[in-house]
């Protein structure tokens, strides 16, 4: 180990009570709180399992429980936090649950709790001073929801990431942990019992403290523990990056740009970095996926951009981002397209989307995402092709379009990509989709196509996709049909739209052509059309699906290269 850090052994209590180290801040730049269910459980279960193992102060007075290593930078007052953020952040949680079980039983001890290992109140300042910080995105939420005492007057606070909703499971967890100890057990032996295990957490769970006075090592050090297996994640890293690189009086502007960014995480975890893959993909094409915080590293340092400027590049193509997620713009037609791919889960086209949002007009960028549209759907939802090619075709267009702001040249590279027209219907006449997701897509855009008015169909809160030919059908009701007809359950002729009643009437029994005329007056076209067949074969299944088939291509046009426009 070289000479600038040091190392020893230190318990719990030894970290959090502030007689070595008066607190311990979690650097901005670090990973938010990570932990799900399987990892509280298995901490649960090594503290209860070493407690159980030795029950008395005699037999545990020289036992140690390792919990692994800890990298702290000391710095006046307070120690920066490396690694180990989420072995602490849930002893604490699991404390305060201890502190606030303890609070009926015995008061005294619930303060003590509090003073020596979460929190302490100074008179002489009146403020409070906390054992352990943690980073600008969940420290509020931290102080109220988990380190603040439930007294009466405590207000839980909103956990709006998704940090915060994985602290919040940690003090539920741990509470019903610790109400089960007492689950039969008088009070006096309940609050002993909760005691102990305190005792043994604090006094007896131990870590090897890496510590070291030399602040401008704790970047690398923290990439160095990434490249070592600790499995930081990009967005980790990259925060990380921006900062390290970034001169003292931007690194406050960068966490606010940042902050912009992880606003993301509202629609799942997993956005953040889909955002920033999506953000890089956009300008310089698809990175592999392992390889892009490397690449990212590697463009800053090269061509020298500046940590605040790309911190605010960030920002503002989050807040792109966040409309294209949501479905929302002040364009209406491009909110239709929104819509549509939302609906199709095509996250693919979100980096052309941003590139035309960079550079094209509102209806330039509502025909990049119309052709976007077609050539997703006649590619990959009814040609059921090779997703990579798309997204290869998809993301070297957001890159072309990023330096030309060509619309024409844009969507002639889409279009030109796509099956034309009679391979389109070719495909539309036979294709299976079992994804109701994607049945619903397709037969709603038929269904408004054909529509004698402008009215759209009802929302798909109010209307269902529905098998004719069941899934699970009535053997007696549809004795006629082969054995083999379960290859036309999810051929598109097979399928219509239902309002809700009528969906769950009908049931196993299926479509009934003979007794659902009452039907007839029904708003949907598609659902009108099955009442010109007598009955139900697997050759009307496949007649209608090619007339379905015809309208297809004016659908989803291909515009440019036709030249219909």
């Amino acid at each position: 180990m070289p000479d600038q850090y040091s190392a020893s052994k230190k318990s719990l209590a030894g970290l959090l009570s502030g007689n070595d180290i008066s607190s311990i801040e979690v650097p901005d730049w670090q990973r938010s709180y990570a932990w799900d269910r399987a990892e509280h459980e298995l901490f649960w279960a090594d503290l209860q399992g070493f407690a159980d193992s030795y029950p008395s102060a005699d037999l545990i007075a020289d036992r140690e429980y390792f919990l692994g290593s800890v990298v702290l930078v000391t710095r006046t007052g307070s120690a920066l936090l490396l690694d180990g953020q989420q072995r602490l952040a849930t002893a604490t949680i699991l404390l305060s649950s201890i502190r606030d079980a303890l609070r009926p039983l015995r008061p005294d001890a619930a303060v003590r709790t509090q003073d020596r290992y979460i929190a302490r109140y100074d008179d002489a300042r009146q403020e409070t001073s906390y054992a352990l910080t943690l980073s600008r995105f969940d420290r509020e939420f931290f102080r109220q929801e988990i380190q603040a005492p439930r007294v009466e007057d405590w207000v839980a606070p909103r956990a709006s990431l998704a940090s915060q909703k994985l602290i919040r499971k940690a003090r539920a967890y741990f509470d019903a942990a610790i109400a089960d100890l007492g689950v039969g057990v008088a009070p006096d032996h309940y609050a002993q019992i909760i005691l102990w295990i305190r005792t043994v957490l604090t006094d007896h769970m131990s870590v090897i403290a890496v510590t070291s006075d030399d602040e401008d090592n704790a970047a690398s050090v923290f990439e160095t523990l990434n490249d070592r297996g600790i499995g930081l994640s990009t967005p980790d890293l990259l925060r990380n990056l921006l900062l390290r690189r970034a001169a003292a009086a931007h690194r406050e502007s960068i966490m606010v740009n940042w902050e912009d960014v992880q606003d993301l995480s509202e629609y799942g975890a997993p956005r953040v970095e889909d955002f920033i893959r999506h953000f890089w993909t956009s300008r310089y094409g698809d990175p592999k996926a392992k390889a892009l915080y490397r690449l990212i590293r590697r463009r800053l340092e090269q061509d020298d951009i500046q940590s605040l400027a790309f911190s605010q590049q960030l920002a503002a193509d989050a807040e792109v981002y966040e409309g294209l997620l949501a479905g929302r713009d002040v364009d209406s037609g491009f909110q239709s397209v929104l819509a549509s791919l939302r609906t199709l889960r095509a996250h693919a086209a979100y980096p052309l989307l941003l590139s035309a949002k960079a550079t094209l007009s509102p209806d330039g960028q509502v025909a990049v995402g119309r052709s976007a549209l077609s050539l997703i759907v006649r590619h990959s939802i009814v040609g059921q092709r090779e997703g990579t090619l798309l997204e290869a075709v998809l993301y070297s267009a957001a890159v072309a379009l990023r330096t030309s702001a060509d619309v024409v040249e844009t969507r002639l590279t889409l279009e030109s990509f796509a099956p034309n027209d009679a391979a389109f219907v070719s495909a539309f006449s036979t294709v299976s989709l079992g994804r109701i997701f994607q049945a619903a897509y397709v037969l709603r855009g038929l269904e408004e196509y054909l529509r004698p008015d402008d009215n759209e169909v009802q929302t798909p809160a109010n209307v269902n996709v529905e098998h004719i030919y069941p899934k699970t059908p009535d053997a007696e009701a549809w004795e006629a049909w082969p054995e083999d007809s379960v290859d036309h359950v999810n051929r598109l002729g097979n399928l219509t739209l239902l309002a809700q009643r009528p969906n769950k009437a009908i049931r196993n029994g299926g479509f009934d052509l003979k007794k659902e005329r009452a039907y007839a007056a029904s708003a949907l076209v598609l659902t009108r059309s099955l009442l010109a067949h007598t009955e139900w074969t697997p050759a009307a299944v496949e007649e209608r699906q090619r007339e379905l088939a015809v309208h297809a291509p004016r659908i989803w046009p291909l515009e440019v290269s036709t030249g219909r426009v």
